[in-house]
């Protein structure tokens, strides 16, 4: 199997997407939609993706990977299409519901694919991956900026559009995936799902994924808000720093991936729990620039390194069969993250601006103990070094 093959699809896939993430909102505003009208367009294709996530991902088992990352990129690419039909509310609709099957089919399938092939170890496999996730994730919206400033809010589809062809033709050209023979017994589509939620071992990677999304959870709410308005920082600053959150977690999940060769999950998760939890606890602290920057580096590749343990869990300790399903399971995790934590934040900045990173804090420590607690009360294999 070509390795290079699925990671730029992963690398193009993440592009395009966080382009098409950077550009939706822009362009609804540049037609005068109401704040409101868009939020709530916004919010369709999360909305989906909670619902449908297990579903599709044991979808995904009956289909084959493979297959799964095609038809995502067909329907990302549907969902480009949409947006040269007339600026009608039910076409923005279809538009964000075609990206909410995309970003559910995609997710689980390449992990999957990843966790399929026999390239190195399976920690290197997903930290790149994590890697070429996070640098795609911030190539995306600067991309996004440049061709709005270049050509427009319109146009800037075409440059999309062009982007999500080339996806998928690469997706049709991806290698079917080594199957190795198993005589693990196969489940009906309900039945495999409800043999993922019970799976204790799989509560700790989802664990660890919720803390992983959680800075993306304050950089996308709160924190540019605080940045701006309580330390007087610029808008291109707060930029910067938004950026290196995405940055960092690169490095972070590709370290992470390489040092979990060597060391527990055990380690590494309370290390990765650790480093984050001293990051959000310092913020508030200071209002010196270089000091924020070590902070929300010290919070990124700590999520980074959370992604990467979660990923590589769930390959080790998950049937083939049920792959898909199992990264399915614990994305909801990430997804809950985003759905909970920025109203949270926003209900403690209305006592102190400290409780909102204080709140954080704690929060993300007791999470760390939870996982804590299921990785060592219910992980099913005993890994070497």
């Amino acid at each position: 199997m070509s390795v290079k093959s699925i990671y730029a699809v992963v690398v193009l896939y993440n592009l395009a997407l966080s382009m098409y993430i950077f550009l939706f909102p822009l362009y609804l505003d540049y037609l005068v939609f109401n704040p409101v009208l868009i939020g709530a367009l916004v919010s369709v294709s999360a909305v989906f993706q909670v619902l449908f996530r297990l579903p599709m991902g044991a979808y995904i088992d009956r289909i084959g990977e493979r297959n799964a990352t095609k038809l995502s990129s067909a329907t990302f690419l549907l969902s480009i299409v949409f947006f040269f039909a007339k600026p009608l509310l039910p076409f923005f609709i279809i538009i964000q519901l075609f990206s909410g099957v995309s970003s559910t089919l995609f997710w689980p399938s390449a992990q999957a694919y990843v966790v399929s092939m026999s390239h190195r170890t399976l920690g290197y496999r997903m930290g790149m991956f994590n890697l070429l996730t996070g640098v795609a994730g911030v190539v995306g919206p600067l991309a996004g900026g440049y061709s709005k400033d270049l050509v427009g809010p319109e146009k800037s589809f075409y440059v999309l559009l062009g982007v999500s062809v080339v996806l998928m033709l690469m997706t049709l050209t991806l290698p079917r995936p080594v199957k190795a023979e198993s005589t693990e017994q196969s489940l009906g589509f309900l039945e495999t799902i409800l043999v993922v939620i019970k799976e204790k071992p799989l509560y700790f990677a989802g664990i660890s994924t919720f803390c992983g999304a959680t800075s993306w959870a304050l950089v996308s709410s709160f924190y540019p808000i605080y940045m701006q308005n309580q330390l007087g920082f610029s808008s291109t600053l707060v930029g910067l720093l938004v950026g290196l959150r995405a940055l960092s977690s690169a490095p972070g999940g590709f370290l992470g991936g390489i040092y979990l060769e060597k060391i527990s999950f055990k380690w590494m998760f309370i290390g990765s729990i650790l480093m984050g939890g001293v990051g959000f606890f310092l913020i508030p602290l200071t209002s010196n620039f270089g000091l924020q920057v070590l902070f929300i580096c010290l919070i990124g590749f700590s999520s980074g390194a959370l992604q990467t343990v979660a990923l590589v869990f769930v390959g080790e300790v998950t049937p083939k069969s049920q792959m898909a399903t199992a990264m399915a399971f614990i994305g909801l995790f990430w997804s809950l993250s985003q759905a909970v934590l920025p109203p949270l934040l926003g209900a403690l900045g209305t006592i102190h601006v400290s409780f909102t990173f204080g709140g954080l804090g704690v929060l993300f420590l007791l999470m760390g103990a939870l996982g804590l607690y299921f990785l060592m009360k219910y992980q099913p294999v005993k890994r070497v070094g």
